[in-house]
């Protein structure tokens, strides 16, 4: 008995179904989920990219486009960036992977590490409304709130540990991730 005919009873043979297909929730023969360490990675990635950009932007062109250093530099009371600075990292972020996004349905972190996000129903691609507005706008615009954008954000991040693998974000904008293969 093969690990595959624990669903022989179903009436369809499984031993043909690749052993890298996700049987997840919400994926039934869809592409592969993305790995919650690739998700990370891809953050992580495109995180210091933005920020590099933006402490660049902040410290060589102080005033004309309104953001300086202490805009990028934590509070020091409540560890956490100013809401400008944020808005100012979510401006360099949009500008750096929107191209990316609305093409590829990836952010440069994403497309080096092989993931992509695609509309959780069709496992199409999704609308720049939904991978624009919803999934990195408004989330990090409420992530830019003091204080409770950070417990936020946390709980987004945790969402990552459910059987789908969907943080909230995902779940605002009915998208997923999925391996680019």
């Amino acid at each position: 008995m093969s690990d595959n005919d624990d669903h022989s009873d179903a009436g369809e043979s499984t031993s043909e179904t690749p052993a890298t297909m996700s049987h997840e929730a919400d994926t039934p023969g869809g592409p592969e989920l993305a790995g919650r360490g690739r998700r990370l990675g891809a953050y992580m990635i495109d995180m210091i990219i933005a920020g590099i950009v933006l402490v660049a932007v902040a410290y060589f062109n102080p005033g004309p486009l309104g953001v300086t250093m202490l805009d990028v530099v934590r509070d020091p009371m409540t560890q956490q960036m100013p809401t400008a600075g944020s808005i100012w990292l979510l401006i360099i972020f949009m500008a750096i992977n929107s191209y990316l996004l609305v093409t590829k349905g990836q952010t440069l972190g994403k497309w080096m590490l092989g993931i992509r996000i695609v509309d959780a129903a069709s496992n199409g691609a999704a609308t720049a409304l939904k991978l624009l507005g919803l999934r990195y706008v408004l989330v990090m615009l409420v992530q830019a709130i003091p204080m409770i954008g950070q417990l936020l954000g946390l709980i987004d991040a945790l969402f990552i540990f459910r059987g789908d693998r969907r943080c909230v974000h995902d779940l605002i904008a009915g998208t997923k991730v999925v391996s680019d293969s």
